[in-house]
């Protein structure tokens, strides 16, 4: 399952994409210090207001960790060679494979009624489609109203393809011929179907 995953030319057709991440990486890499001396336990870069309580108080207290600030700059540092080592894979072949999408990708990291992020975001979906062909097996999901944070801002929707991921996956294994592995069309005793 990939959830708004990287593409090998993702850079090259999108350059202010690149130069944002850039931007990120310098901004972590301050993030980082500033986090070993407190400051985001007084000034949080996000409170969470979308969360729940239950969860929101131990949300705000990972982000201002000197660690947490330290795995997004390594996720950032790696974005490049990700989108790199997606161009190497050239084909699943039949394996199972969902490809999750937001329709408005860039609307999460540009000003409201910004121009380019419509062809920012038409180009991103172009890119998502070529990833859906990677798979003779494959299932491309949309979400149009949702941004790069999909999972956060519609949990629903990624545990809907993470339960269609699962469907495909068991369809391939009884297609195999396959029998005895733990992909039985349940999971914790509730059907993928719920």
């Amino acid at each position: 399952m990939l959830v708004e995953s990287a593409h090998e030319r993702q850079w090259d057709e999108l350059p202010r994409a690149k130069a944002l991440a850039l931007q990120a990486q310098q901004q972590l890499r301050v993030g980082i210090w500033l986090s070993r001396i407190g400051f985001f336990r007084l000034l949080p870069m996000d409170r969470g207001e979308d969360l729940s309580p239950a969860v929101r108080r131990a949300f705000v207290a990972t982000q201002a960790r000197t660690q947490t600030f330290a795995a997004f700059h390594n996720e950032m540092r790696g974005a490049f060679a990700s989108a790199q080592q997606a161009g190497e894979t050239h084909s699943f072949g039949d394996l199972p494979l969902v490809v999750v999408s937001a329709g408005r990708s860039f609307d999460k990291f540009f000003p409201a009624g910004e121009k380019e992020t419509g062809p920012m975001n038409e180009k991103w979906m172009r890119l998502q489609d070529e990833l859906t062909m990677l798979s003779t097996n494959s299932v491309r999901m949309v979400s149009e109203t949702a941004t790069h944070g999909i999972a956060r801002e519609q949990p629903e929707f990624v545990i809907a393809a993470i339960r269609k991921a699962l469907q495909l996956a068991v369809a391939h294994q009884t297609q195999l011929g396959y029998s005895g592995l733990p992909l039985n069309g349940q999971i914790s005793g509730r059907s993928l179907n719920n």
